[in-house]
Formats: structure tokens, sequence, C-alpha cells
């Protein structure tokens, strides 16, 4: 399953980490790694509607991907 990057980033504010990672069925370890990644990037809300989540995942996890 893919990971939904762009719900869980819109639901983090509002919900506690266990509630968001149960909505689209993550680990809350993907989801707290997720979130501190975002703030530590300074990602804001709202996010760009033109992202997909693949694009997404790469801002926030280029390590991950090999250019």
């Amino acid at each position: 399953m893919a990971i939904q990057y762009r719900r869980i980033l819109k639901l983090s504010p509002n919900h506690s980490q266990r509630k968001v990672a149960a909505s689209p069925g993550h680990s809350r370890r993907k989801v707290k790694e997720m979130i501190d990644r975002a703030t530590q990037d300074g990602f804001t809300l709202p996010i760009d509607k033109a992202l997909t989540d693949s694009q997404i995942e790469r801002m926030l996890f280029p390590e991950t991907h090999w250019p």
C-alpha cells in the first residue's frame, strides 16, 4: 500500500499521531517520522494540490531516491 503523505500531513495538526496512523493504516513510527521530517523541513499547509504523494515523498525523503 502506498503511503498517503498528503492525507497524513493534512490530518496531523488536528489529531493525535495514533489517530493519524490509524486512518490511512500506517504505523505510528512511520507517521511520526514523516511529521518530524515535514516540521524539520518547514513543510506547511495547505499542500499545493499539484503535488502528488510521490513528489511529497521525494521532498521529505530525498536520500531514498536516486537522481
